[in-house]
């Protein structure tokens, strides 16, 4: 995950041989393609560390992350007399909701060794995506592609809200200008109406500028205790307890009743959130 408006070296995948972290025979080529399928100019590669089997690339703010999108970047070299191809897949989005030196500014987690950027960039990822799964709602801008079928109508239902700015837009396999069509929230609409059957692919900006403050807060507190492998304190996952029998119950993710993750604190936010941002009778 990387942000628009700034060069940025991405790490690739591991190459290895036989399990082992190898080094490729010369520097790998590098094809860098956007979600809409349009191949960009090739990255710089360099290989920071010897015989690790890790090389990085740099991409640039006005080439390659001028925009939220989500990148496919194929790294190819040759490994034992074999060439190998590792995919991985980079998200570009407007924003992030805590940044790797805020983590790092945490108790003990100044050791890059220990904990790798890369590490804490999926922890953030990955919690990041639990709450707009539960809220219904990107709190930073991020890319979104949607294939639709005209209805006849003039508006169409988009799958992310707060839609932010079209992209692009082809019916039926041909362009159409973006500046034909208006998003408002979670709806896309043509003034010249959308052909029934037709098929409608809208590439578009959805999300917030920022996140609130108290998201922030969890999600930081979280990630920094997911990477330093501690259990949560007692007080956030208890649900009862009897002092003088000694039972205490603790929290397990159960959506059904607003446990979102089993973790008191962080569902309490989604909770808030989720009833915010959600239309009651809507997913």
């Amino acid at each position: 995950m990387v942000l628009t408006g700034s060069d940025v070296y991405v790490v690739s995948p591991l190459f290895t041989s036989a399990e082992t972290a190898t080094d490729t025979g010369s520097t790998p080529t590098v094809v860098c393609t956007r979600s809409d399928g349009t191949v960009l100019a090739a990255p710089v590669v360099s290989d920071p560390t010897a015989a690790d089997g890790l090389y990085r690339a740099l991409l640039l703010a006005a080439t390659h992350v001028d925009r939220v999108d989500v990148l496919t970047i194929v790294w190819s070299g040759t490994v034992d007399g074999l060439t190998t191809a590792l995919t991985q897949t980079v998200e570009v989005n407007g924003g992030r909701y805590v940044t790797i030196p805020e983590l790092r500014a945490g108790r003990g987690m100044s050791d890059t060794a220990k904990y790798p950027t890369a590490m804490l960039a999926e922890i953030v990822a990955g919690l990041e995506h639990t709450a707009e799964d539960v809220v219904g709602v990107a709190f930073v801008p991020r890319h979104q592609i949607d294939r639709l079928t005209g209805d006849g109508s003039t508006s169409l239902l988009l799958s992310k809200r707060s839609a932010r700015t079209i992209i692009a837009v082809t019916i039926d396999d041909v362009a159409v200008t973006a500046s034909s069509f208006e998003i408002d929230g979670r709806s896309i609409t043509y003034s010249s109406g959308f052909t029934s059957a037709a098929v409608v692919v809208v590439e578009y900006s959805h999300g917030l500028d920022v996140p609130p403050s108290d998201l922030r807060r969890e999600v930081l507190r979280l990630a920094r205790q997911e990477a330093l492998g501690e259990s949560a304190p007692l007080g956030q996952n208890i649900i009862s307890q009897q002092i003088d029998g000694i039972s205490t119950q603790f929290g397990t993710p159960n959506p059904a009743v607003g446990r979102w993750t089993g973790d008191m604190a962080f569902d309490a936010v989604l909770t808030r959130l989720r009833s915010k941002h959600r239309t009651p009778g809507f997913a």
